[in-house]
């Protein structure tokens, strides 16, 4: 493996042979069993690979789009799959001008919204709530702040706003439950919406490059940061409107499920 002090193999394998967990003698290396559970491509490995495989193979190669579909899927994505995020490798540029795309929640319920790097804030209904964060269930906005076992690590005026958490995952149950019926009105809501943002971030990007090579790049991160926070509130409001509508109709037309347990789309894992 070594050859005149230099080691020949990358990094992962090196580090597997050191450890003991490989022997080049015993055949190609295999990074599932070594570093895996042994078990090889689940059946959801298996089935995306052949799906990106085929966008692949088509002229236009695959697209941002694509990559939100399969970050999407609802043949993978429940309620189990925290949030998404889809990361454009796009050519190098000014750091403050690389694109996140974010969904807070499994991205079958909530749009991929667009934040820059350079952004300076975010909406207080994107940043840290008590719902979700370790040890709060005990914990109080009101306690002391000296009182390090039961004061809140939440500001006061944060919790206070709408947790886009808590709405999206309302969502996400509502649309899972019945998902014949729902499914098919919310995908394509989520995907216009990010067309339409994947079009408006490129002037958005041009423009602050103007204003960071002008010397104002305290003008470029303002415009990201203010562009970025409204569209990522108006994914929120209309995630909460479809969320009204969808309760509204889900009570009259199916009632409430009292029996524990998910109830969801079918999928690979």
């Amino acid at each position: 493996m070594k050859s005149g002090g230099r080691t020949d193999a990358p990094p992962s394998i090196a580090f597997a042979v050191d450890r003991g967990w490989y022997d080049p003698g015993d055949g190609p290396f295999d990074p599932n069993a070594v570093y895996g559970d042994g078990l090889g491509r689940s059946a959801a490995v298996a089935w995306m690979e052949g799906e990106l495989g085929r966008l692949a193979a088509r002229p236009e190669r695959v697209r941002l789009c694509d990559v939100m579909w399969a970050v999407r899927t609802e043949w993978l994505t429940g309620d189990t799959a925290g949030y998404g995020q889809v990361v454009p490798l796009s050519a190098a540029r000014a750091a403050d001008l690389r694109l996140l795309w974010h969904a807070p929640v499994g991205a079958v319920a909530a749009p991929f919204t667009p934040f820059f790097l350079g952004v300076a804030a975010i909406p207080p209904e994107f940043r840290q709530h008590r719902y979700l964060t370790t040890g709060e269930d005990a914990s109080f906005v009101g306690a002391l702040i000296d009182d390090d076992d039961r004061a809140s690590v939440v500001p006061q005026r944060v919790e206070a706003t709408r947790s886009a958490v808590a709405v999206f995952k309302r969502l996400l149950y509502l649309l899972a439950e019945h998902h014949e019926t729902f499914l098919p009105e919310v995908t394509p809501v989520w995907e216009a919406l990010e067309q339409e943002l994947a079009g408006t971030v490129r002037d958005v990007a041009e423009s602050a490059d103007v204003l960071a090579t002008a010397g104002r790049a305290d003008l470029a991160r303002d415009l990201l940061t203010r562009f970025c926070s409204t569209e990522a509130l108006r994914g929120l409001d209309l995630g909460e409107a479809m969320l009204n509508s969808m309760e509204a109709r889900s009570r009259v037309l199916f009632g409430i499920r009292d029996e524990p347990g998910w109830r969801g789309p079918e999928q690979l894992w």
